[in-house]
C-alpha cells in the first residue's frame, strides 16, 4: 500500500517539470541547433511546438495509465491504453 501512496504523491510535479522541459528543449532545439534549410521545412517552428506540446499531453494522461496500474484496474488500464 506504501508503493500506492507513494506513487500518487510523486505524479504532482510530473507535468510542470514536463512543460519546463519542453519548452527549454523546445527553446534550444529551435535557436541552438542548426535548422533545416527555409525550401525543405516550411513550417519548421510549429512542427517542434507541436512536439513539445504532445510531450506535456502525455504527461497529463500519464497519471491516469499509472493509477489504474498501482490500484490493478485492469479493464480501465485497457481502456486508457487504446
Amino acid at each position: 500500500m506504501y508503493y500506492n501512496t507513494y506513487l500518487v504523491s510523486d505524479m504532482n510535479y510530473r507535468v510542470p517539470l514536463c512543460q519546463f522541459f519542453s519548452f527549454v528543449f523546445g527553446y534550444i532545439w529551435l535557436n541552438v541547433l542548426t535548422p533545416p534549410s527555409t525550401d525543405i521545412t516550411q513550417h519548421y517552428t510549429m512542427g517542434v511546438w507541436a512536439v513539445c506540446l504532445s510531450c506535456v499531453i502525455e504527461m497529463f494522461t500519464e497519471p491516469v495509465y499509472l493509477v489504474s496500474q498501482a490500484f490493478l484496474f485492469v479493464r480501465f488500464k485497457v481502456m486508457a491504453s487504446r
